[in-house]
C-alpha cells in the first residue's frame, strides 16, 4: 500500500460495527391463531460486518486500523486521470486498490486495511499519520507520518517524518467525501489508484 493526501493530514481511528435483522412472525395457516416463526435463524443481508478496529504500531502514532481488508484488483482500461480538488478535513478508510496496467500484465497485493486523518494546517500544506495492517510480507502493522504540500493542482510532493523514507510526488484526486491517490508502478508497466473513503 502507498498512501498521501493533498492540502494537510494527520490520521485516527473509527469504530466499527454492524446490524443484525430479526425474522418476521408468520402466520400458522389455520388453527386459533397465528404461529411466531422462533426457528432462530437470522436473514442474510448479503452485506459482511464491518471488522473490528486493530490496534496500530505505536512506534509514530497510536492510531487503530479501521475499514475492511481490501484486496487489489486489476482493470483492463485506462486508468482515470487525476482531476486534483480540496481535501476535506476527516478519518478515510481505505476502500480499493485498483490496478491498471498498460499492457497484458496483471498484480496480486494484499489484503491491507489502512486508515488515515486529514486535517488541513494551511494553504497547500500540513502532515499526514498513517496506520496500515498487511498481509504482504512486510512487517505489519505499520506506522507513519509525513510532511506534505500541493506541489501543482494535481499533485501532492511528501517526504518522511517517522517510519519510512522519502516518497515520490503523489498525482490525486480529492471530492468532499473520498480520495484518490495515483501510484505509477515503474518501468511503465502501470498505474494503482487507491481509494479512501471519509468516514
Amino acid at each position: 500500500m502507498h498512501v498521501a493526501p493533498a492540502l494537510a493530514v494527520a490520521l485516527a481511528a473509527i469504530a466499527c460495527g454492524g446490524t443484525v435483522a430479526t425474522s418476521p412472525a408468520h402466520d400458522g395457516g389455520g388453527g386459533d391463531g397465528a404461529a411466531i416463526d422462533d426457528s432462530g435463524s437470522i436473514p442474510d443481508s448479503g452485506t459482511p460486518d464491518a471488522p473490528a478496529c486493530a490496534t496500530g504500531d505505536a512506534a509514530c502514532n497510536s492510531l487503530e486500523v479501521c475499514g475492511p481488508e481490501i484486496m487489489l484488483a486489476n482493470m483492463m482500461t485506462p486508468a482515470p486521470q487525476p482531476a486534483g480538488g480540496t481535501i476535506a478535513d476527516g478519518t478515510y478508510v481505505e476502500t480499493a486498490a485498483t490496478f491498471y496496467p498498460t499492457g497484458t500484465q496483471t498484480i496480486t497485493s494484499g489484503p491491507v486495511r489502512a486508515t488515515l486523518q486529514i486535517e488541513t494546517t494551511g494553504p497547500g500544506a500540513g502532515m499526514l499519520v498513517v496506520q496500515e495492517i498487511s498481509e504482504q510480507g512486510w512487517s505489519a502493522p505499520a506506522t507513519y507520518m509525513y510532511t506534505i504540500a500541493v506541489k501543482s493542482p494535481t499533485d501532492l510532493a511528501w517526504a518522511s517524518t517517522c517510519g519510512d523514507g522519502a516518497r515520490l510526488d503523489t498525482p490525486f484526486t480529492a471530492t468532499p467525501q473520498s480520495l484518490q491517490l495515483f501510484y505509477d508502478e515503474g518501468m511503465g508497466i502501470g498505474t494503482v489508484v487507491e481509494t479512501y473513503t471519509r468516514q
